[in-house]
């Protein structure tokens, strides 16, 4: 392990976590600084890690924030792994413009049924997903349109299941 590197136990910091300051952190950081590295494959197939500054996090959620409208009353479901880029829009949207974001086991998101069930339940107003994923919960039996905000990525949408979820949300962005 490099002097450089810190070591941080999850485990005993959420038992602790009662015990830290709420005090804000004096940390300095600058826009070009590295706020987190993705590994992906991107649109090549070559694996390559990818560093994403604090100026295109930023850019990123207040483009999101005017074209979407995003506000603090909203509340995005997240079912992205930490490790999957899009957990920017669920995580960081969500803390940079006051929102909520509600955290779901993995396995709730194999069962479209279940996975209504809690954007109803927590009163969701932005969810992203896959269309694999939206065409699941909409084969559940998805009946009553939603106050929601559907956002459509990682694989085409096509215009059947597009149409489909128009009908049953706010809106849909792709």
């Amino acid at each position: 392990i490099s002097t450089n590197t810190k070591f941080i136990d999850i485990d005993f910091s959420l038992k602790e976590m009662n015990n830290f300051s709420s005090d804000p952190l004096k940390i300095e950081t600058f826009p070009e600084s590295i706020a987190y590295i993705i590994y992906t494959s991107g649109s090549t197939g070559l694996p390559k890690g990818v560093q994403v500054s604090h100026s295109n996090v930023v850019n990123f959620v207040y483009s999101l924030k005017k074209t979407m409208n995003i506000n603090e009353k909203d509340k995005f479901l997240s079912v992205t792994s930490i490790s999957f880029d899009p957990m920017v829009l669920d995580v960081f949207v969500s803390l940079l413009l006051g929102a909520s974001v509600v955290f779901i086991a993995s396995e709730i998101i194999k069962d479209g049924s279940l996975l209504l069930e809690k954007i109803i339940d927590n009163k969701i107003t932005i969810f992203a997903g896959t269309p694999s994923l939206w065409q699941i919960m909409l084969d559940s039996g998805w009946e009553n349109q939603l106050n929601l905000k559907a956002i459509s990525g990682g694989e085409a949408l096509h215009k059947v299941l597009a149409n489909s979820l128009l009908s049953k949300c706010s809106e849909l962005w792709n």
